[in-house]
């Protein structure tokens, strides 16, 4: 038997597999997505104070089927913080914010993942982004936190994601609930030291276990508290 035929039917035989296990194994379905709304993420959270912002038209014109949630909060001490959560069944809410970040100039640096602290090991995506085609030219700078969550697991890896999504194609789960959860906040000027940005990734960090401590009934339950 020759080298390729001998691929071929391996392959064939992994393909085969694949499309029966799709149809034998069934699991248990995912919570039913029952929608997001405003009053979901409440507008204080510990020190902090939000306001809704419009989403732009963009957005809702690209993602017209989800629910998206977009605020500004501040803390007592002038902190700011910016969340988006996204949800819903279509695919397309699942994408990649580095490759927009990009394509509007931002540079992307200590891209990695880390654990919120106070969960059971939540992980997100860790990045710092700085842009100077600002107004005035001057350097933005920010500290940038997001994860998603698919089947009720929460991921940190685009990869991850695209192969989880495969996954949900083949078992026919293509209207189970999605979720994309960001928070950014400022980072502070290099003359404020290090000692700062740490303390500000840390505040960033725990806001986000905040926000996540409040969503999650919904995402792993889909109930509200």
């Amino acid at each position: 038997m020759s080298k390729i035929r001998r691929v071929g039917y391996i392959l064939t035989a992994v393909l085969a597999a694949a499309a029966i296990s799709a149809f034998v194994w069934k699991p248990k379905p995912p919570s039913k997505f029952v929608g997001l709304t405003g009053t979901d993420l409440p507008l204080v959270l510990g020190s902090y104070s939000g306001v809704d912002v419009p989403v732009d038209a963009a957005t809702l014109s690209e993602i017209p089927s989800a629910d998206i949630i977009q605020r500004r909060y501040t803390a007592v001490d002038g902190n700011v913080i910016d969340v988006t959560v996204i949800g819903g069944t279509g695919r397309n809410q699942l994408h990649d914010p580095r490759s927009c970040l990009v394509g509007d100039g931002w540079q992307i640096e200590n891209d990695h993942v880390e654990y919120l602290p106070g969960t059971s090991g939540v992980p997100v995506r860790n990045c710092q982004i700085s842009n100077t085609s600002v107004p005035g030219g001057t350097l933005s700078q920010s500290d940038l936190m997001y994860l998603y969550v698919v089947d009720q697991h929460p991921i940190a890896s685009a990869s991850t994601i695209r192969w989880t999504l495969l996954k949900s194609d083949l078992l026919e789960q293509n209207d189970d609930p999605v979720y994309f959860i960001r928070a950014v906040a400022s980072v502070p000027a290099a003359g404020a030291g290090s000692n700062s940005q740490v303390q500000e990734h840390e505040r960033l960090a725990s806001f986000t276990t905040q926000v996540w401590k409040v969503l999650s009934p919904i995402i792993d339950r889909g109930e509200r508290t």
